[in-house]
């Protein structure tokens, strides 16, 4: 049965020192959407050089897409609009001469790693960076959250506040090809 439905196609045209810097044909397309979804939100694009051992990879983040339930990987349930980003490793697509007639297709299944919001409805990856926050000279994902709840203890009680915001920091050095995370490492909440 064939789905009728717009697809979200990137074209990647990268480029080359011997022939023409970018060639007038892509050299791949990535097709990072779920099927199954059916709005991701806005998709962005954002790039992490080859540092420390780890990369050069292609982001596609979406702010609207949802999360697996990863609990038996020791991740949190699912979650509808929890947001993330798809990293492509981009080693394997170095080019060299002209573009072909064929381009490579990546799929959402062929993203080295696929990392999303730890709740749903919280739009992870509305905007990313990439840094080194904990000093060990290989870069963190940082997907902002803007419609987290943030919770605290004040005067004794726990209070929350929603729409706080959160910052989700996923280490880039530990992640393994085929990697789905939902559950961060480090988080930093909005203020109250």
């Amino acid at each position: 049965t064939a789905l009728a439905r717009n697809q979200t196609a990137i074209q990647l045209h990268l480029g080359r020192e011997q022939t023409t810097r970018f060639d007038a044909k892509p050299d791949a397309f990535l097709l990072p959407i779920n099927p199954m979804d059916s709005g991701e939100g806005t998709w962005r694009l954002g790039f992490v050089p080859a540092s420390g051992g780890i990369g050069p990879f292609l982001i596609a983040a979406a702010d609207q897409t949802d999360s697996p339930n990863l609990m038996a990987m020791g991740g949190n349930p699912a979650g509808s609009n929890a947001g993330g980003a798809l990293l492509f490793d981009l080693k394997n697509l170095m080019v060299t001469g002209a573009a072909g007639d064929k381009p490579t297709q990546l799929g959402r299944s062929d993203a080295f790693a696929q990392l999303f919001g730890d709740q749903a409805n919280i739009q992870a990856a509305r905007s990313f960076a990439v840094g080194d926050l904990d000093g060990d000279s290989k870069p963190e994902l940082i997907l902002g959250a803007p419609y987290a709840t943030a919770t605290a203890m004040v005067n004794g009680m726990m209070v929350s506040t929603p729409n706080a915001g959160r910052l989700l920091v996923y280490p880039l050095g530990a992640l393994s090809r085929g990697a789905q995370l939902n559950k961060t490492v480090m988080v930093r909440n909005g203020s109250f």
